[in-house]
């Protein structure tokens, strides 16, 4: 019947004694400080590692993936790499390199960029290797993903050839060819 009340402890207002001010800060202070010298710690390691020559990159590695990967030294001299050499490997905008090679090559189907200490820029790709060509007035090699190639693709042995498809309009190089006739291929 009777509801056991809960007693509830009350805040009591400061009241004499040291200032309120003055025991907040005896309390907060510790922290704070603590966390400006981790702050000055972090600051100069970082400093450190992009001052020191030994993390400057040197040297570019292409990573070839499985077939069609005959010659990709072509990657080592591409402007946005050039200007990263001598550069602090830290500082190298790995993601944006990485957009850039992708946006030109649409060729490659997997492309990642990775630093490699002290001094390299990794670069990974795979090739899209063509498996049908599709006639649509001119002949367009297509990879399994249904994403048009460059005419120029270099394949290995002859591939069949398909005609008969409509799209809306002709492909461009790196787009994917939406169409339920070449999906039933």
């Amino acid at each position: 019947m009777f509801r056991k009340q809960h007693s509830r402890k009350k805040i009591k207002p400061h009241t004499g004694g040291e200032p309120f001010l003055d025991v907040f800060l005896k309390q907060v202070i510790p922290y704070v400080m603590a966390g400006i010298v981790i702050l000055v710690i972090v600051l100069m390691v970082r400093g450190v590692f992009v001052s020191l020559p030994y993390f400057d990159v040197h040297d570019v590695k292409v990573v070839a993936g499985k077939e069609g990967m005959e010659n990709l030294d072509f990657l080592k001299n591409y402007d946005l790499l050039k200007t990263c050499k001598g550069k602090n490997i830290f500082e190298v905008d790995i993601r944006r390199i990485e957009t850039m090679i992708r946006k030109d090559h649409p060729e490659f189907k997997l492309i990642q960029v990775n630093r490699s200490m002290p001094g390299t820029i990794e670069i990974k790709v795979v090739v899209r290797i063509p498996v049908v060509i599709v006639r649509l007035g001119d002949y367009y090699p297509i990879d399994t993903d249904g994403v048009v190639l460059s005419p120029m693709t270099k394949f290995k042995g002859a591939l069949p050839i398909i005609g008969g498809i409509s799209i809306s309009k002709k492909p461009k190089v790196g787009e994917r060819i939406e169409s339920g006739q070449l999906k039933s291929v």
